[in-house]
Parts: C-alpha cells; sequence; structure tokens
C-alpha cells in the first residue's frame, strides 16, 4: 500500500492515467482462484506477462491491457519514474494495434462470479467505512492526524502516512441486536452481542496503513468490551475499550471507543465512531512501522446508501463465514 500511495500520488501519473487509460482495480487473491469467466479472462490476460508463469502463486501486480484482454505491460516496481516508462510503452504498443484489437467483439453479456467467491452485500443489514490513520499528539495532549517526516529515517522507512480503508459488514440479525430494544430505559449500558465486538476488534481493529496486516486471532483478543446505552428513542452512545495482542507481545493494540448511533424502525440511519489508542509492532507485510507504542486511530462511518465504491467486501472476507461468526472460528 505504501509504495502504491507514493506512485499514484504522483500528478504525472494521475494525469496519464485519467487522460489516456481507464483504471481498474481487482483484487489478485479472488481472481487466481476463481473458475468462472472472471477468472479465465484474468488469468488469460496475465499469461503473457512477467508473472505468467507463476501458476496459481501471486499475480499481483500493475497490467495495462485491452478491453479485449491483449497484454500491453507489466510492472511490480515502486517508484513514478518506472511506472510511467511502462505506460507510455503500453501506450506505445496501443497506437500500434489495428483498431479491431482495440474494442471488444461483441457484448460482454451477464457474467456470474463462482458462487464460493461470491460476496454479496449483506441483505437489510449495513455497511460501516472504516478509516484507519496513525496519529501523533500535539503538545497540548491531543490527537492529530500524523505527518511525513521531512526526510526518511530509520522509523519511516515506508510512508503510510494517508487514511486507508475497509469496510465494516454488518448481517440484518447484527444490526437488531445492536439496537436498543423499546424496553430498555435510558443511561442502561447494553454490552455490544460478541460476535460484533469480536468481529470490530479482530479484523477492522488492525494497523493497515502501509499494506495488509493480519488480523487478530482469537487467542490475541485479551479484552473488547463495547456497550451500547440509548440516550433516546432513537439514539445511542457507544462506548468502550479494547485490548488486542500476541503472545509474544510484540505486536498490539489498547483503546477506547467513543461515538454513536441512531436508529429507526429496527434500521440504522447514521453511525459515527471512532476507537482511538496505542498501537505496536508491524508484520511482514507492513514493515516499517514507528518505533514502540504509538497513537492510531479509527474512524467508522455509516454509508446510508451504499455507492460502487462503498461495496468492496471486507479484506478480512475471504474466509466469509470466518468473519461473520470470529466469535466461534
Amino acid at each position: 500500500m505504501a509504495d502504491r500511495e507514493f506512485v499514484f500520488s504522483d500528478p504525472d501519473v494521475q494525469k496519464m492515467l485519467r487522460e489516456k487509460f481507464v483504471p481498474l482495480a481487482m483484487d489478485d487473491w479472488y481472481l487466481r482462484r476463481q473458475n468462472d469467466e472472471n477468472g479465465k479472462f484474468f488469468m488469460a490476460m496475465t499469461a503473457a506477462s512477467p508473472r505468467g508463469g507463476a501458476g496459481d502463486n501471486t499475480r499481483q501486480g500493475r497490467y495495462v491491457f485491452t478491453a479485449t484482454g491483449k497484454f500491453l505491460g507489466f510492472n511490480n516496481n515502486r517508484g513514478p519514474d518506472r511506472i510511467l516508462a511502462m505506460l507510455r510503452q503500453s501506450l506505445a504498443a496501443w497506437n500500434k494495434l489495428p483498431e479491431t484489437d482495440r474494442k471488444p467483439q461483441g457484448t460482454i453479456g451477464e457474467v456470474k462470479t463462482e458462487q464460493r467467491f461470491h460476496r454479496p452485500l449483506p441483505k437489510n443489514g449495513a455497511v460501516v467505512k472504516v478509516y484507519t490513520r496513525v496519529l501523533e499528539k500535539k503538545p497540548d495532549g491531543s490527537l492529530c492526524a500524523c505527518a511525513a517526516p521531512a526526510a526518511p529515517n530509520e522509523n519511516y522507512d515506508h510512508r503510510g502516512f494517508d487514511a486507508a480503508i475497509d469496510h465494516l459488514w454488518l448481517r440484518e440479525e447484527d444490526v437488531k441486536s445492536l439496537i436498543p430494544g423499546a424496553g430498555v430505559k435510558q443511561g442502561t449500558a447494553i454490552p455490544f452481542p460478541a460476535v460484533v465486538a469480536q468481529r470490530v476488534a479482530r479484523f477492522h481493529l488492525t494497523d493497515n496503513t502501509r499494506g495488509e496486516p493480519p488480523h487478530w486471532e482469537r487467542n490475541e483478543v485479551k479484552k473488547v468490551e463495547f456497550f451500547v446505552t440509548p440516550e433516546s428513542a432513537t439514539r445511542a452512545k457507544l462506548s468502550g475499550t479494547v485490548h488486542l495482542e500476541t503472545k509474544d507481545g510484540k505486536r498490539g493494540f489498547t483503546g477506547t471507543l467513543d461515538g454513536w448511533l441512531d436508529h429507526k424502525n429496527g434500521k440504522l440511519t447514521d453511525l459515527k465512531a471512532a476507537v482511538a489508542g496505542d498501537n505496536w509492532g508491524d508484520s511482514s507485510l507492513t514493515r516499517g512501522g514507528r518505533s514502540g507504542k504509538t497513537p492510531i486511530g479509527f474512524a467508522l462511518v455509516l454509508c446510508a446508501e451504499p455507492k460502487p465504491a462503498d461495496r468492496v467486501a471486507p479484506q478480512a472476507s475471504r474466509w466469509l463465514e470466518g468473519y461473520y461468526e470470529p466469535d466461534r472460528n
């Protein structure tokens, strides 16, 4: 993620992509496993690339290809200059193609995803956007977004200073279990259902600002106590504490939850919450974290009407049953 941020924040790269290409983001993990038309197209399209001999292993990278799947270029390195060179070479190859090779022949028709890899939005549920950002303390003790250092140093060998984004999915039964019943007195703190508390803690309170992090195992959830406290007939306060830590203590997070949710007729109408605290450690895929315990924040915001970009499945949902039932798996 850090190198992608570095590359795609470059204005020349942005201009080239905006004016000459149609950007598309796909998840290699799913596509190289899918035995459907999407997966077959992806594998055929990447076969001519340097990743083509990888078999079923990762085909992650940045590709340029035509609408018919003709391979034009590939890059998986850091650096805007390398990306720009690849894009220019791909554009030159495109310009040499006959017109018939530039457009798909006929219509695409209906394309169905292999069922075991299908990740539909939870019916009658909710999508909550989760933003992660590294923070720092001001002189007065308050928190703010952490700015990148003026020059690289041993504590910052990656960037990771922009917000990372994921999605928390709540099923219909999860939503109903979060909304206080009509008979609950105002001011009464109701514990989150274990399935929701564990899902939030294990899969969404992870430092993903520098890449895809390992998610927390059940035995690494040392404490998660989240509460819903009704304040009126349609609003409830969210609060609580959480402690996550690996057995060796090299990676962990402790923080507090604060926020609120609005509801009407058994449905969420709004939700805004934050979990802030101290984070430490990294992983083989997210190296370059700040040394010691440093502040990090997670913002949770309800997508009342999910747009296409809001429909991306949670990163942890590759095993969907485990994602929905983290208290048992």
